[in-house]
């Protein structure tokens, strides 16, 4: 299937999805979407390094807003960042919501609550009024933006402390932010493009040999 097929999917639960997490998502934000937004999964984006599948696009109007739902046994900080750069050096999408996996399970309806701050046009009106009544008191009343591209809540415990233990954390990328994605996608143009871990791997070593001289 497609990205032209996968269209006609709209912003309906359609099941099945890859993985567990991405059936979560799925389940739960297609309840509050607007019906203007549609809901895209499995979406190939081709980048000078090559095609890439990112987990979902809700597109609406011009915008498209891609989410990856990130279970930790298959992921990589490090190469999720220069895959991400070459995503939105690509101009593919306008942001990418990285989102855990375990803070979808414990608090899928706090993780789509921030989303809803973020970007409310995706969500119909009762939408917004839904997810926010279901979003927890910490998302609402401690909601921290610790730079303009991250996302934290952090739980109380049962004597009502702060639990550091159980805090939900979002990345939000976007070509807007940080340069780091520019810096990744600029080396990448500079080498002609080609396999990422090549790439990482030069661009590691060309900045330790500065680095040291």
């Amino acid at each position: 299937m497609d990205n032209k097929d996968r269209d006609v999917l709209g912003s309906c639960y359609a099941p099945p999805y890859d993985s567990p997490i991405e059936d979560l998502f799925a389940y739960n934000i297609v309840k509050y979407l607007n019906p203007a937004a549609n809901l895209l999964r499995q979406f190939e984006v081709a980048t000078i390094c090559g095609n890439y599948r990112l987990d979902f696009i809700i597109e609406h109007d011009n915008e498209k807003i891609a989410f990856e739902c990130d279970g930790r046994e298959y992921h990589n900080w490090q190469r999720d960042s220069w895959r991400d750069a070459m995503i939105l050096g690509a101009k593919a999408v306008d942001y990418i919501y990285r989102l855990r996996g375990t803070d979808l399970y414990k608090h899928v309806d706090d993780c789509i609550f921030l989303i809803s701050q973020e970007h409310p046009y995706l969500f119909s009106d009762r939408g917004l009024v839904n997810i926010n009544t279901l979003a927890s008191t910490e998302a609402k009343d401690q909601l921290w933006r610790g730079t303009p591209s991250f996302l934290s809540i952090v739980y109380k415990d049962e004597d009502g402390f702060l639990n550091e233990n159980d805090i939900v954390m979002i990345d939000i990328r976007s070509w807007l932010y940080r340069d780091t994605w520019h810096k990744y996608f600029a080396w990448a143009q500079e080498q002609g493009g080609g396999k990422l871990d090549a790439l990482m791997a030069s661009y590691k070593y060309e900045f330790q040999m500065e680095e040291e001289y």
